[in-house]
């Protein structure tokens, strides 16, 4: 990724130089094919119970197999862009639950739940 940070104060030649250095890492890298992978949108979950009155619910770690049908203890976030997935007091449907082993398998960064690897998960004691 290539981050080009330039201003209205920036000259044509600045941007000219940009384009070749860019034309120039292109030629000298270039790709090997562009594989278009599906994206999931994250599901809408069902709000189950208010987020505070989740927090003061008894919650137990269980296998992210076995969280479908539960009611999440916790928030699951990927960053980026770092929006919630899943937050405490939401029913983990079979949607949810596809969409949490794809951010797993996916390499993101996961930030909210206590087992970043998300293999376990907090959900509200029944």
């Amino acid at each position: 990724s290539i981050l080009a940070m330039f201003s209205c104060l920036h000259e044509r030649e600045d941007w000219e130089r940009f384009y070749e250095a860019l034309n120039k890492l292109a030629v000298a890298y270039p790709a090997n094919g562009f594989k278009e992978e599906m994206v999931y949108q994250p599901p809408l979950p069902p709000v189950i119970m208010s987020p505070r009155e989740a927090f003061f619910a008894t919650t137990e770690k269980v296998k992210l197999a076995e969280c479908q049908g539960r009611i999440a203890g916790e928030m699951v976030a990927a960053y980026p862009p770092g929006i919630p997935s899943l937050t405490a007091g939401e029913l983990i449907t079979e949607e949810v639950y596809d969409y949490l082993n794809y951010l797993k398998r996916s390499g993101a960064r996961i930030q909210g739940p206590e087992d970043s690897a998300l293999d376990y998960i907090k959900v509200i004691v029944d």
